[in-house]
């Protein structure tokens, strides 16, 4: 209803997820080798200690981020692994998911 202050003010039109990453050109390559995904962008804040990724494929972009104060978590195993809080999974479609750990299964 207009005027109820419940009207959408902005249509959102990208998407994206920042993923913290202990080690960013690992992570880039692996996106790279399995998914097929291209660096688009990097960037780099020393003053911060940070530094950034943005591989992208067929139009979704994602970023990765170092930073050097990075920790892990320790995040349960499904079905307990939404009770952490933050991004529990990503998923990317791809043709032949076989393909893609038998690929990996080779490859470790």
């Amino acid at each position: 209803m207009a005027g109820d202050g419940n009207e959408v003010i902005a249509t959102i039109r990208d998407r994206g997820v920042s993923l913290a990453v202990r080690n960013l050109d690992e992570t880039a390559r692996w996106y790279r080798h399995y998914l097929g995904f291209e660096k688009v962008l990097q960037r780099e804040f020393p003053e911060y200690g940070t530094r950034i990724v943005f591989p992208e494929a067929n139009g979704i972009r994602i970023e990765l981020i170092q930073d050097e104060k990075w920790q892990a978590i320790n995040r349960p195993d499904p079905p307990q692994h939404t009770t952490v809080q933050g991004v529990s999974q990503i998923t990317f479609r791809v043709p032949d998911i076989q393909a893609v750990i038998d690929r990996k299964a080779r490859e470790s």
